[in-house]
């Protein structure tokens, strides 16, 4: 196919031993697979990863086509997502049928001039189910493995995609038909409390930790009051709260309650 990299000689696949060398701790969390991403605003990318095999059938065929995770760079914020909350079925599917691998979490850094990736996946044939046991673990290997990969990103050639070699301004990707990056759940995970909150009670925390009432919130959102009131009762019984004041104690240490007053995040 017409390509602007020859991906059987690229580094990204060249250093795959070394790569699999670093993230071997990750086993032990049962984290098989690996994908280091490293997007510039061009479009352009750095790419290391532990799988070859699911490297080399991306790029040929195309698949970075249906990746929730190509959007501008300007899209993303500093976060931990896990692949529960995300709309990226496609690529789902084809790794867990094809390459036996669940992918699970993926760690995000945004730097000025580019975003970090830090994909993360467990064996299909040895899944076991909730991912976010081992948040905080995989949060901590992003630090190892810069440290350790440090040479490898800097060294590493560029891939540029065909799709995105004329790509000149962010305000024009809304022609490139790239899939949304669609969040439903937001996971809270402070190492004591560890749940998921959903749009709707996101929309209400934030405005719950600007003070606004039950009524307020319902006028805003044009839902009835009984309706927040379920919201915030379901968010009360996650975090084992009996009062809304209890509720905000419990997250204002939290990363969540920044992000909530400076409207970092959006759905």
């Amino acid at each position: 196919m017409n390509s602007l990299i020859d991906i059987k000689k690229h580094s990204s696949l060249i250093l795959t031993n070394e790569i699999s060398q670093i993230t071997n701790p990750l086993l032990k969390h049962n984290t098989s697979y690996f994908c280091f991403v490293r997007i510039f605003k061009d479009r352009s990318r750095i790419c290391l990863t532990n799988n070859a095999a699911w490297h080399t059938h991306f790029c040929t065929d195309r698949q970075y086509i249906k990746d929730a995770f190509e959007q501008p760079i300007s899209e993303y914020d500093n976060s931990t997502l896990t692949w529960s909350s995300i709309a990226n079925t496609d690529i789902e599917s084809d790794l867990s049928v094809n390459f036996n691998v669940i992918p699970t979490v993926t760690v995000i850094e945004k730097g000025n001039h580019f975003c970090d990736f830090y994909h993360y996946g467990s064996p299909a044939n040895n899944y076991k189910a909730n991912s976010s046991d081992n948040i905080e673990d995989l949060e901590r290997f992003v630090f190892s493995f810069k440290d350790k990969a440090n040479s490898l990103i800097h060294n590493s050639d560029l891939i540029v995609f065909p799709e995105w070699q004329n790509f000149q301004s962010l305000e024009k990707t809304s022609s490139l038909s790239t899939p949304a990056l669609d969040i439903n759940k937001y996971l809270f995970n402070d190492g004591k409390i560890c749940t998921y909150l959903t749009k709707k009670e996101i929309e209400c925390l934030k405005l719950i930790v600007r003070g606004k009432s039950a009524d307020e919130i319902a006028l805003i959102f044009n839902l009835s009051r009984r309706t927040v009131e379920s919201h915030i009762d379901n968010m009360k019984q996650k975090f084992n709260c009996v009062k809304v004041a209890q509720l905000i104690y419990k997250i204002s240490s939290s990363r969540l309650f920044y992000k909530l007053l400076s409207e970092e995040i959006n759905f």
